[in-house]
């Protein structure tokens, strides 16, 4: 049975989701057009607020390529991963039904067809999200500081690999997503496995760049294992109370 504390890491995962993607799908469909800086400044802005909100609370991964990233060096109890996997899945739909109400019209699916610049570039972009992410868990760094470096290194990993989509003439292309979840707020990809092609690239690209990513931080570049873990929706961590003062009484003293 779930207390107050599990279910506020899932909430805040589903909420975080959800709130990244309806900005991102605000910015692509608005006068701003699809232009990579500004989609990219958007999510890495976004993903510092969010992060700085809620990171004490479920560890901010607000991704299921971070959450199975951070599951592969045990960083994250497997059970957690998948729930994190599940809300933020449901978050990230619920923010795409949101904003084809307040839009009034569906939008269009991206191509289902293949294409290899655009696995690659999920795969690299979430690699450099991780490392990211990864140099911030190992180093310990401060709640602002972890914050900023995880928004930064989203916004440097999407504008580094948003031009594989230049040369595919497709203008519902999209790259750079480097978050499965979004992607499928995105339409990028959809629950029609019959065509397989979206899935691969848009939610298993990113799993994989992930992975790497992560594991790479920790067998390349950290010192030494950290203690530091993300919050755990079975066994969140306790936190101990400072055992009460004890006062001493002060009896008067009859002259």
């Amino acid at each position: 049975m779930f207390g107050k504390r599990q279910v506020a890491t899932l909430v805040a995962e589903f909420l975080g989701t959800g709130i990244l993607t309806l900005l991102i799908l605000s910015v692509k469909y608005s006068s701003l057009g699809s232009a990579a800086f500004f989609i990219a400044a958007t999510a890495g802005l976004t993903l510092t607020f969010l992060t700085y909100l809620f990171l004490n609370v479920s560890g901010g991964h607000f991704n299921p390529a971070v959450t199975i990233g951070l599951w592969s060096i045990k960083k994250v109890p497997g059970t957690t991963a998948l729930l994190y996997v599940v809300v933020q899945i449901l978050g990230a739909f619920g923010a795409y039904k949101l904003f084809a109400y307040f839009v009034n019209q569906p939008l269009p699916a991206s191509s289902k067809q293949w294409a290899t610049q655009v696995i690659l570039a999920e795969v690299i972009g979430t690699v450099i999200l991780t490392l990211g992410i990864g140099a911030a868990i190992y180093q310990k760094f401060s709640l602002g500081a972890q914050s900023a470096v995880t928004g930064l290194a989203l916004m440097i990993g999407v504008i580094s690999v948003s031009a594989a989509v230049i040369g595919l003439q497709n203008p519902t292309a999209v790259a750079g997503v480097l978050n499965p979840a979004v992607a499928l707020g995105l339409k990028a990809w959809t629950f029609d496995f019959s065509k397989s092609a979206p899935f691969f690239m848009y939610a298993v690209g990113p799993v994989i760049g992930g992975v790497i990513g992560f594991n790479g931080y920790k067998y390349l570049f950290a010192e030494e294992s950290s203690s530091s873990s993300a919050a755990s929706v079975v066994a969140p961590a306790k936190t101990k109370k400072a055992p009460a003062k004890k006062t001493a009484k002060k009896s008067n003293k009859k002259k």
